[in-house]
């Protein structure tokens, strides 16, 4: 393994030949020691296309509008975003579902608009052959007949 910068800290401090104890830096090493520090996260509301932190209060009521779709029926994330009150959550709910392990929850009822099949948890084959199991005409990944099924929250 060769260093570049033996003779600087951060060289210094990944020498195989030495153990790392500490290292202390000088005012001419103020770039090295910028490089070392962490950078800001972003708060969620300040960087543009994330997806919105859902609350716990929203979670719940996500989960709720969930169990009410009826078997052999489906609903879009932003159906559900709707009926739990917030209409443009659409991709909360999304991660509301890719997180939620209950199997009390019928996760694989939420689809994308349109009749996509969207992700899911397990596995698209996996929510694919629960919708067959329920009803649901499925091909390839598209609902057949998406708007005779879509139940609207």
């Amino acid at each position: 393994m060769v260093h570049l910068f033996p003779d600087r800290p951060l060289g210094r401090a990944a020498s195989p030949r030495r153990p790392f104890r500490s290292s202390t830096f000088s005012d001419n090493d103020v770039g090295h020691s910028q490089q070392l520090r962490p950078k800001p996260k972003a708060r969620p509301e300040q960087s543009r296309g994330a997806a919105p932190v859902a609350s716990a209060r929203f979670r719940a009521r996500v989960l709720r509008v969930v169990t009410s779709i009826p078997a052999g029926r489906v609903s879009t994330y932003g159906d559900v975003a709707g009926a739990a009150g917030r209409p443009r959550a659409a991709r909360a709910v999304g991660n509301i579902m890719a997180g939620c392990s209950d199997p009390r929850v019928p996760c694989h009822r939420v689809v994308a608009s349109g009749g996509q099949l969207g992700g899911y948890g397990g596995s698209i084959s996996l929510k694919r052959e629960l919708l067959r199991a329920e009803g649901v005409r499925v091909i390839g990944s598209r609902i057949r007949q998406f708007d005779d099924i879509r139940w609207d929250a």
